[in-house]
C-alpha cells in the first residue's frame, strides 16, 4: 500500500508540475494577447484618426468641386450673351479682304504717326504725303 500511495503522489506532483507548466504558458500567451491588443487599439485610434483627416480633406474636396462646377455654370450661361453677334455684311467682308490685300505689300516707316481714320482714303493720302516728306529729305530733287 506504500507503494500505491507513492505512486499516487509521484503522479499527483507530475500532474501539477504539468499543470504548472501550462499555467506558464497560458501566462505567456495572455501576455502577448495584452501586448497585440493594445497594438491593435493603437493602430485603430490611428485609422480613426486618419479617416476623420480623410473625410475632411474629402468635403474640401467636394466643395471645391462645386464652385469649380458652379464658375463653369455662370461662364456657360454668360458666355452666350457676353459675346455679341458678329454683324458683318458681304459688302464689309470684301472691303476688308481689300483694304487687307492693299496693305500686304506696305513698308512700315517707324516715327510716323498714324491717322485714326475710318476713312481708307484719308488714310491712303496722308500716308502718300508722309512718304514725299520723307523722300523729299532723302534726296532734294526726286520731287
Amino acid at each position: 500500500m506504500d507503494s500505491l500511495v507513492q505512486d499516487m503522489a509521484k503522479t499527483q506532483t507530475e500532474n501539477l508540475h504539468r499543470i504548472a507548466q501550462d499555467v506558464s504558458v497560458i501566462k505567456e500567451e495572455i501576455s502577448l494577447i495584452k501586448v497585440t491588443t493594445d497594438l491593435l487599439s493603437s493602430e485603430q485610434v490611428q485609422i480613426k484618426s486618419e479617416l476623420a483627416c480623410i473625410s475632411s480633406i474629402r468635403a474640401n474636396i467636394q466643395k471645391k468641386v462645386e464652385t469649380i462646377e458652379n464658375e463653369i455654370a455662370s461662364l456657360k450661361s454668360g458666355s452666350t450673351s457676353a459675346i455679341p453677334a458678329p454683324s458683318f455684311s458681304y459688302e464689309d467682308l470684301v472691303s476688308e479682304t481689300y483694304e487687307r490685300s492693299q496693305r500686304e505689300k506696305n513698308v512700315i516707316i517707324r516715327g510716323i504717326k498714324e491717322i485714326r481714320s475710318s476713312n481708307s482714303e484719308e488714310r491712303n493720302i496722308h500716308d502718300s504725303e508722309e512718304v514725299k516728306k520723307i523722300i523729299k529729305m532723302a534726296v532734294p530733287d526726286c520731287i
